[in-house]
């Protein structure tokens, strides 16, 4: 075979020239923010909610761990932890104002870096969901284990809780904030009335049991002279008491932009005002010594809070709203789990074939469920079902999503400085942004220091997920490699592969060998092919040669397409660059691998006429890429998906 009939399958075909009539756009009064009383949109409660079930039932798990690090100084430990994570309400309403789509660290570092950093904050993001989901659900097991007697052990009633979830998540559940609100009212009513019936509890048994507590904290620190580290220690873990404020961003375009900085406030002020006084009441009616050795704190402090030998009906309660709003942070994992998962897919790093499918009673994404459910297993069993080591994994986790916003942030400052921000979203200044990312990389050491072996399994983790979406993303780079090595093999045929090799496994010669070979091959470059068949479009402005290549070039490395069509808007004939048929025409010529065609729209460049070329060409707006849009075109989210094209 010779070369020329090797390479001739790369040949993209020739581009073509052609003006796309598009009917008149309908009137716009604002493209930059949707109407405020869009019924669609979530209000202030109902997306609270949402995440709220994650952050605000974060307390059953969190307060173990830090409790076991900070001892009676942990109510001080967790009021910093909370209070630094005040800084980010800013970036993420930066963030959120400048990309207003769903998607989280993806969708940012995809608008303002590239894929490559892009598929690094997926993996992050997609560890966090995961971990968020097998925590809930391996707590709430141990709640439930810790009141019942179980015929198993409490890890399998943690997989029953997943799978049960999962199912819940096929029949549709996971667009109903309904219920989302009303688990979270549940919770925080629950809470209330624990702290309500603490506080009555501690003024009439004294603080004789935090003065022993304390003392016997302070034989453990030496005196006190371990108490500073201590305290560091227990914010290095505290953090875990506001996960779930991460998974907001990734279901940003389903909330009414006016609240979106509400939210945020609400979910980081509400954890302070949960966590701090029930870590306190905790240390002021339980001795130490039951704290560190139980998993189910709060449970006992409703005991607590009662005399002995009275209905513990509180601790019932507890242990009800620990299971119901536990399982509330299984879903919450799910949701923010598969529309990441669907937006990799629709973006071509994921097979949208196979992660496009729907179920067809509940249009649910069954196979995104399906690898929610096992990547929850999977993580389970690894940490060999220890509650302790998925929580400190949650924690880092957690930690490296938050400190990829501050990265997100910067990079929006670095490579955007001028993306349009609407109100009500405003800027926050680079200074917070550095000092976010410097706080959080000290405290993401604090807690590889604590436990060094978390350090090599969040690499292991993080290792595993990344690799797995750069193989997708780069699929047709991994076939062209495996064709060369097929053609590579036919040199060494007569050597080989068309001797000895097919002579055992297929009781043929160097006939049937080639044949084999053949076929593979054909079925590699199919493939290949069908890998780069959707074409991508970006929006161009001039005709300068040097910014056309470098369009080239950025679909080369970063997306999996054989055609590039190049589009402008004009409003007149006589407003065309005079050398941008020429130079499309150039770049045609100049790079085989590409099929570069040329389409004139004509209206002026916005929202709705990108959306109409979408829709004339039938191929979506995430497949559309762009420079750096003007205020007067409105927000990057109004374009429905488009990308700004990064290095």
């Amino acid at each position: 075979m010779g070369e020329e009939e090797d390479n001739d399958w790369e040949f993209a075909g020739w581009g073509s020239v052609s003006y796309v009539p598009l009917p008149p756009p309908p009137p716009l009064e604002d493209e930059s923010l949707p109407a405020p009383t869009d019924p669609e949109l979530l209000g202030v409660f109902r997306a609270t909610s949402v995440a709220g079930n994650a952050v605000y039932g974060s307390v059953f798990y969190s307060m173990p761990a830090i409790c076991s690090v900070s001892l009676s100084l942990s109510p001080l430990s967790m009021l910093v932890a909370c209070s630094i994570l005040l800084l980010w309400r800013g970036i993420l309403v930066e963030l959120g104002g400048a990309v207003r789509l769903n998607g989280g660290n993806y969708t940012y570092l995809l608008n303002v870096s590239g894929k490559a950093m892009s598929l690094l904050g997926a993996a992050v993001t997609l560890l966090d969901v995961v971990a968020t989901g097998t925590v809930s659900a391996g707590t709430a097991a141990a709640y439930i284990s810790g009141e019942v007697t179980l015929p198993f052990q409490s890890y399998v009633l943690g997989i029953i809780i997943l799978a049960a979830f999962a199912g819940l998540l096929l029949g549709g559940v996971k667009d109903s904030t309904r219920l989302t609100l009303s688990i979270c009212l549940l919770h925080l009513a629950t809470m209330s009335i624990l702290i309500i019936c603490s506080f009555i509890a501690w003024g009439r048994n004294g603080s004789a049991i935090l003065v022993a507590n304390w003392a016997s904290s302070l034989a453990q620190w030496d005196g006190g002279r371990g108490a500073p580290r201590a305290v560091f220690n227990g914010i290095c873990v505290g953090f875990l008491g506001v996960t779930g404020v991460e998974c907001v961003p990734t279901f940003i375009q389903s909330i009414n932009p006016r609240v979106y900085s509400s939210v945020i406030r609400n979910l980081l002020y509400g954890a302070i005002l949960l966590n701090v006084p029930l870590l306190l009441l905790s240390f002021a009616l339980l001795p130490s010594s039951l704290i560190l050795s139980s998993t189910n704190i709060l449970s006992l402090l409703a005991s607590a809070c009662f005399p002995a030998g009275s209905t513990p009906w509180l601790r019932y309660l507890v242990v009800a709203d620990a299971a119901i709003v536990l399982c509330g942070g299984v879903l919450c994992g799910g949701v923010s789990c598969c529309g990441l998962l669907e937006g990799l897919a629709r973006d071509g790093v994921l097979p949208r074939r196979i992660f496009g499918k729907r179920w067809q009673r509940t249009g649910a994404e069954w196979v995104s469920v399906g690898v929610y459910l096992g990547l929850c297993v999977l993580f389970y069993a690894t940490a060999g079902f220890s509650l302790t080591t998925i929580s400190n994994v949650f924690s880092v986790s957690f930690m490296s999503v938050m400190l990829m916003f501050t990265v997100s942030a910067f990079l929006l400052h670095y490579n955007l400085p001028h993306l349009p921000i609407f109100s009500p979203f405003t800027r926050t200044s680079l200074p917070i942004i550095i000092t976010a990312f410097l706080l959080l990389s000290i405290l993401i050491v604090g807690n590889v220091v604590l436990s060094p072996i978390l350090l090599l399994l969040v690499f292991l983790y993080l290792t595993a997920i990344f690799g797995a979406l750069w193989i997708g993303q780069q699929w047709s780079k991994v076939m062209r490699f495996t064709i060369w090595t097929l053609d590579q093999m036919d040199v060494a045929a007569g050597r080989w592969m068309g001797g000895l090799l097919p002579r055992v496994m297929f009781g043929g010669g160097r006939r049937r060998g080639a044949t084999v070979r053949s076929r593979l091959r054909d079925w590699m470059v199919r493939n290949m092919r069908r890998a780069k068949r959707d074409a991508v479009c970006a929006w161009v402005k001039d005709d300068e040669i040097s910014s056309l290549i470098q369009i080239v070039l950025y679909v080369l490395a970063n997306e999996q397409t054989s055609r590039l069509v190049l589009i402008h808007a004009y409003e007149s004939v006589e407003n065309i660059p005079s050398e941008l048929h020429a130079n499309a025409k150039l770049l045609d010529e100049a790079f085989p691998a590409l099929t570069v065609d040329l389409k004139f729209v004509q209206g002026e460049f916005s929202p709705s006429i990108v959306q109409s070329v979408a829709d004339q060409l039938e191929i979506p707006p995430s497949f559309h890429l762009m420079g750096c849009p003007l205020p007067i075109h409105g927000e990057l989210g109004g374009f429905g998906g488009v990308r700004v094209m990064r290095g």
